[in-house]
């Protein structure tokens, strides 16, 4: 397969990739690191070597290292149950399926709160939780997304150089 072509369909999962580190359907920095596992393999790693691959397989594990625990250590932070962690959870799924891209921000709030209330907690604290729902996946988000930029940034230099 032409170089060329490699590198457009290589550019064009990544930028799905980006996509998908704000949009939790899609494995976002999962697409960026296997866009360039793919590229490595198809062009004998020409441009992109071995150690590059490990460099940026330990950037996609932090990444999603650091997401799983920003969403939990955020509510935890506000003062979270279990059960508010748990909401938020619950909540983010069941907010991207039933309102899309609003969801993602409702979702976590929602769950959260209403996990915190059932289980008994003053709906103030419920409320504290929710926000700290909320702020634990922006944060996540924002790294992930973050981390995913680099990757990409390091192999259009490491391409196009």
């Amino acid at each position: 397969m032409d170089q060329s072509l490699v590198l457009v369909l290589t550019l064009a999962l990544m930028a799905v990739g980006l996509v998908g580190t704000v949009v939790p359907v899609l494995p976002g920095i999962i697409l960026v690191f296997g866009a360039t596992l793919l590229y490595a393999l198809a062009t004998g790693f020409e441009r992109v070597g071995v150690g590059h691959l490990l460099l940026f397989g330990a950037l996609t594990v932090l990444a999603l290292s650091l997401s799983f625990a920003s969403h939990a250590l955020g509510a935890r932070a506000f003062g979270a149950t279990r059960w508010g962690v748990l909401g938020a959870a619950v909540g983010l799924l069941i907010g991207v399926l039933v309102a899309g891209p609003v969801g993602l921000l409702l979702g976590p709030l929602l769950g959260a709160v209403a996990l915190e209330a059932l289980s008994g907690q003053p709906l103030r604290q419920a409320g504290r939780s929710g926000l700290g729902a909320l702020v634990g996946f922006l944060l996540g988000t924002a790294a992930e997304l973050a981390l995913a930029l680099v990757i990409v940034i390091s192999f259009v230099r490491l391409t196009l150089a």
